[in-house]
């Protein structure tokens, strides 16, 4: 659909052009212009789609409702994400250098593998040494499963749209 709205934007300049009184050193590309139909309305369905190809928030309801539960959910997974961090690293669980991962495109934290007990979760990825585990907080596992749902449920309301 993108493409399609690209092309016809595309078409209309150029046929605006050819139409304009600036166009009599193409007499040819002219009249072939004159010839051309369009349909604006096809073009005025397509107002969904940004310059980017992405469909606008307000393409729908549900689909704005959908990304403002995913934005939230976003933020709080990384406010979690954070605290969790941060309490470890004042337990000395982690190094205070430290910082959050992400993996398998969820959000993990970097735990030596000695202590990857330390942290209750599911272990995402490992080092290449071994050293060095990635753990998702079980308290998060929930969270980023409820992020995963509302994507498919994005995706679907843009097929539906």
């Amino acid at each position: 659909m993108f493409d399609l709205k690209r092309t016809l934007e595309t078409v209309k300049i150029i046929l605006n052009f050819f139409r304009n009184k600036d166009a009599v050193k193409y007499p040819v590309l002219r009249s072939m212009c004159s010839s051309v139909k369009t349909y604006p309305y096809v073009l005025d369905q397509l107002t969904d789609i940004d310059k980017r190809g992405v469909i606008k928030d307000n393409a729908s309801t549900r689909l704005k409702e959908i990304r403002a539960e995913l934005i939230g959910k976003n933020i709080h997974v990384t406010k979690r994400l954070n605290a969790i961090l941060k309490q470890a690293q004042s337990d000395g669980i982690v190094d205070t250098d430290t910082s959050v991962s992400i993996r398998n495109g969820r959000g993990v934290i970097p735990v030596s593998s000695y202590d990857k007990r330390k942290i209750k979760g599911l272990i995402h990825d490992q080092s290449a040494s071994g050293k060095t585990v990635f753990i998702e907080p079980e308290e998060i596992v929930e969270i980023n499963n409820e992020i995963i749902e509302l994507e498919y449920e994005e995706r679907r309301e843009i097929v539906r749209i």
